[in-house]
């Protein structure tokens, strides 16, 4: 058998090119800085979506969501915003609602947070490290809350006078004091 190597067996012509090939994607690999886009986890229960009657069409409003959900700034969502009212007038309620939902998943994209999860009496927060100085600020202002070294989680304890959690009861939450109590406590950590 000859032992000549690869280059004998399919050429030197296609041989440069497979290499020049190589090359290219171990480059594009290399120098592909772009970040993926980070996937965020938000659970409130806030009435928040495009009625059917404000966007017509299911493909532009699964379309809208989608870019709503990528959106990686507030600005991102403030111009999605605009191009709302811009092609189909005022926003109706639960419209406004999904954007400020839009925003705090923009907010929680920027400080590198997966979860941000109403679970039962408290706001749960993840990954998140906090220093010793950060978690006696976080037990000072909001009393009961819990930091989870070992999973990088954070509970941050619901006010005592508020309750956000819905009932078996009701079907649909509507206040929305929630989402800026959320928005506040994020960037408080």
């Amino acid at each position: 058998m000859n032992n000549r190597g690869h280059i004998a067996d399919v050429g030197f012509d296609l041989y440069m090119r497979m290499v020049g090939e190589a090359v290219q994607d171990y480059k594009s690999g290399i120098l592909d800085v772009e970040e993926k886009s980070l996937e965020c986890k938000v659970e409130l229960p806030i009435n928040a979506h495009l009625p059917h009657e404000y966007v017509m069409g299911e493909r532009l409003r699964l379309d809208l969501y989608r870019r709503l959900a990528d959106a990686v700034s507030p600005e991102v969502v403030e111009e999605i915003r605009s191009e709302l009212i811009d092609r189909f007038g005022p926003l109706p309620e639960e419209a406004a609602h999904l954007l400020g939902v839009a925003q705090l998943r923009a907010l929680a994209k920027s400080l590198k947070l997966t979860e941000v999860v109403l679970h039962g009496k408290f706001l749960r927060i993840g990954p998140v490290r906090l220093p010793e100085s950060l978690q006696l600020r976080l037990s000072r202002m909001y009393l009961g809350s819990l930091y989870k070294p070992a999973i990088r989680v954070v509970l941050v304890a619901l006010p005592a006078a508020q309750s956000w959690a819905p009932s078996s009861t009701e079907a649909e939450m509507v206040d929305t004091s929630l989402l800026a109590w959320v928005t506040e406590a994020i960037k408080n950590l």
